[in-house]
């Protein structure tokens, strides 16, 4: 039986090593949703225009098969740098389509789950997603947050999509990823040594940072469905 994969959210401002560190995962194929050119080495394709959610689904269907068409097997990996110029760009064409806001609305609620339901499709055939998001302050919470809209934002956006998220901080001459850290919305595992460790924030510096190690680590943490009933 295939192992079923997980969706890991990272999560970091503007310019603090997001696609940079999606360079460094191993077997994975990169979809490039930002309006800019992908500068690293890494395998990917871009998807910077929304044109609704079967395109999308259908683009990046036939780049895992051209994937293992080139290097013999699927990805183990997908990732979506970055989720929040998808969706940005999925409300666009979605207010273009219709001046009805409320219809808008709902076409980008139902968008949303059709997204989160697509990327557990490919969990199942032991695809890891990774999904790349920018953050804000929430005014409400003062908490990080990703940026969202309606009740989407307000169920928590794509943190309550996962069950696995770090966050990258960049100050200065601290550059690093925070792994726990309980004041903080956009982390959280299940990896067993991290949430048993009685530090209450664990960090490691960004460039000494093991992505691939990680994500073992997160598989390995995978609870056996075969017990669900």
């Amino acid at each position: 039986m295939k192992k079923q994969g997980f969706s890991l959210l990272i999560v970091g401002y503007e310019n603090t090593g997001k696609s940079m560190l999606g360079s460094r995962i191993k077997d994975c194929l990169i979809i490039n949703c930002d309006h800019k050119r992908y500068v690293f080495d890494a395998i990917h394709s871009n998807y910077i225009k929304w044109k609704g959610i079967d395109d999308f689904k259908s683009f990046i269907n036939a780049k895992i098969v051209a994937y293992k068409d080139k290097y013999g097997s699927f990805p183990k990996n997908v990732a979506i740098d970055t989720v929040t110029h998808m969706y940005n760009s999925m409300i666009k064409y979605n207010s273009e389509k219709s001046n009805n806001n409320f219809k808008v609305m709902e076409e980008n609620n139902q968008n949303t789950i059709d997204i989160a339901d697509y990327f557990r499709q490919l969990n199942s055939k032991g695809i890891n997603v990774i999904i790349f998001a920018h953050t804000k302050i929430d005014q409400k919470t003062d908490q990080f947050t990703v940026p969202a809209q309606g009740s989407f934002r307000d169920s928590g956006s794509w943190q309550s999509f996962v069950s696995e998220a770090f966050f990258i901080s960049r100050d200065g001459e601290s550059h690093l990823v925070v792994l726990k850290d309980a004041n903080n919305r956009c982390v959280r595992t299940n990896i067993k040594e991290i949430n048993e460790s009685s530090e209450a924030i664990i960090s490691v510096d960004f460039n000494k940072f093991d992505i691939n190690e990680h994500l073992e680590k997160i598989s390995s943490s995978i609870v056996d469905e075969t017990k669900e009933l």
